[in-house]
């Protein structure tokens, strides 16, 4: 990988944080619907910039972040789906003693 390779893909997970926390502060989004939303864009990026030689292959890099940052972002907030449950379904079964 070279050094602007890295450099961009660094800059996409850096975008993908800023992103991640508008929607997610800002506009209310769930957790899960905003790491999709960022998998998506960077899915869309890393498609677009396959034709574009040494240029397409930095801006997909770039997209390559979003998409890891979606993945990494997707699985806390399965995580936090799952802890939220369990405490739903321990306050279930301590009100029907």
């Amino acid at each position: 990988m070279s050094p602007e390779m890295m450099l961009s893909f660094f800059v996409g997970i850096f975008i993908g944080i800023i992103l991640f926390s508008i929607l997610y502060l800002v506009f209310k989004i769930s957790m899960v619907k905003s790491s999709v939303v960022l998998f998506i864009l960077g899915a869309i990026i890393v498609l677009c910039s396959m034709v574009s030689g040494f240029a397409g292959m930095i801006y997909g890099s770039g997209g390559i972040g979003l998409v890891i940052i979606g993945i990494v972002i997707l699985i806390c907030g399965l995580f936090e789906q799952i802890r939220v449950l369990k405490k739903k379904k321990s306050d279930d079964e301590r009100r029907t003693y």
